[in-house]
């Protein structure tokens, strides 16, 4: 687990990471060179469709994620939510706790529900989906009350 003065973040080894965000700048960290520039649609239909695929099976998937997985698909959906924090500032914030080969998973930014604020456990930060197998791969806490 590494920390810092704004953030904590706990590491979990991945492989394979595909950085779904409309990125700006150059992304220079060894880490981040496979990662793809994507128009906001295509970046809202990947998360919408991770969200469609949890959405089928949440089941089966719970035990693979730290938040609930009906959380975890609202803030996928939540086109707004995404569209306030963008990508290109998370890897410049969290590069140095990367993996040195990553290219196909899915960051987004979670958000727990109002109810958690409301009453003092909330978190919010962003989240690393590896697709196969379907997993949080690691989660950068970046806001809790």
């Amino acid at each position: 687990m590494a920390k810092s003065l704004n953030t904590l973040s706990i590491e979990v080894p991945i492989t394979r990471l595909t950085f779904v965000a409309l990125t700006t700048g150059e992304l220079s960290h060894p880490a981040l060179q496979g990662a793809r520039n994507l128009d906001e649609t295509t970046r809202r239909r990947e998360l919408h469709d991770l969200a469609d695929r949890l959405q089928s099976d949440a089941g089966s998937y719970q035990g693979n994620f730290t938040f609930p997985v009906e959380n975890i698909i609202a803030c996928l959906r939540d086109d707004a939510l995404q569209s306030r924090h963008r990508l290109a500032d998370a890897l410049e914030r969290h590069k140095d706790h990367l993996a040195e080969s990553v290219e196909d998973a899915l960051w987004f930014y979670f958000e727990s529900p109002a109810w958690t604020w409301e009453n003092f456990c909330g978190r919010a930060g962003w989240m690393v989906v590896s697709k196969e197998p379907m997993r949080e791969a690691a989660f950068f806490l970046e806001i809790m009350n």
